[in-house]
Order: C-alpha cells, then sequence, then structure tokens
C-alpha cells in the first residue's frame, strides 16, 4: 500500500469513527478497538504518563465497555433527554511508518459540537490515535485527545471526544 493509499483508507476510518459519535452507535464505536486499545484524555498538554498523572479520562476496555453502557442508559439523569454532537476532523497527516511495526500514527485536530438542553459546548483538540491493521481492518490501540486548554475549565464531556 502506497503513503496516499494508507493516507485515504486512515482518513476514511477517521471520518467513519466521527460519524459513529455522531450517531452515538457505541457498539460500533467500542468496536473499532483493539482489545488492549486505550482512550486517553490528558490532563495537561504535555502531560507523557497516562498511570502515574491524574488524567480527564483514561479507558482501558473494562472502563471503556463501562462508559459506553452508560451511555446507553436513558437513566443517566446528567444525559437526559440526550446528548448531541457533531464531530469534525480535518489536518488528517500521517506520522512516520517503522518499517518494522505494524502500527500507524494518525495525527489530527478534532473540533465537538455538543448540544444539551442546557448548553452549547465546543471542545478543541489535537488527537493522536495510533492504528494497527487486523487483516484488513484498522483498529485503535491507542487514542489519546489533548484538548486545548486541558488545564482551564472546561464544561461537562458528555460525549466521546
Amino acid at each position: 500500500m502506497t503513503r496516499a493509499d494508507l493516507l485515504e483508507r486512515v482518513t476514511g476510518f477517521l471520518f467513519e469513527e466521527a460519524a459513529m459519535l455522531d450517531r452515538r452507535d457505541w457498539d460500533s464505536w467500542g468496536a473499532l478497538f483493539d482489545p488492549e486499545g486505550t482512550y486517553w484524555l490528558p490532563a495537561r498538554a504535555d502531560q507523557s504518563d497516562s498511570l502515574e498523572e491524574v488524567s480527564l479520562i483514561y479507558d482501558t476496555a473494562l472502563l471503556r465497555r463501562i462508559r459506553l453502557e452508560r451511555l446507553k442508559n436513558d437513566d443517566a439523569s446528567s444525559l437526559a433527554p440526550g446528548v448531541r454532537s457533531v464531530h469534525h476532523v480535518g489536518n488528517i497527516r500521517l506520522g512516520p511508518v517503522d518499517p518494522g511495526s505494524e502500527d500507524v500514527i494518525v495525527r489530527s485536530c478534532l473540533m465537538v459540537g455538543q448540544w444539551t438542553p442546557s448548553a452549547q459546548t465546543t471542545f478543541h483538540a489535537r488527537v493522536t490515535h495510533v492504528l494497527s491493521f487486523d487483516g484488513a481492518r484498522l483498529l485503535i490501540r491507542r487514542k489519546r485527545v489533548d484538548l486545548l486548554g486541558a488545564e482551564g475549565p472546561l464544561g461537562d464531556i458528555l460525549t466521546i471526544l
């Protein structure tokens, strides 16, 4: 696969991931992850350790499953009558490809508009995906979402970024 073909494939993957999140298709989004995959929102821009420092979110497979079940639960009062979102992914760039590795590093910019009956919030972030191939299928090994201004006051994050 050429680098241009890989970029096209990865771009389609990121766009479909965003569409799943906007449709609130939590099961399909969860299935995008490698069984050992992680979803991480660091608490500060230069944070390098997800386990020894406090994070806004650090989900392993188990914690991700719990989060997704909560999002699917209509009894979650903080999410009633339903949060809506629009994810916009842009500036997609392939990182260096290590010939000895099957991982694909992808960097992008993300804007998420989140709506609830009481507020509309916009989040801006730089995102790093580490993707791997499982046969012909791409899987997320790591997703790191670096929120702009993570150290300051944030609105409630009621959806997956």
